[in-house]
């Protein structure tokens, strides 16, 4: 896992990786991100904000 100092986003392979990085946290971060490398997640569309 890495965690990128200017956004505060904590990037991580698995669900595994993460766990473990969350629990060796001293400070909360703005925002958990999966990065799988193995294989390219299809990009969601953008859906519609109905309020």
């Amino acid at each position: 896992c890495k965690i990128e100092p200017k956004t505060g986003k904590l990037i991580c392979a698995t669900s595994e990786d993460i766990n473990k990085a969350i629990a060796r946290l001293k400070n909360p971060v703005k925002q958990v991100v999966f990065e799988v490398t193995t294989e390219p997640a299809p990009a969601a569309p953008a859906a519609p904000v109905v309020e």
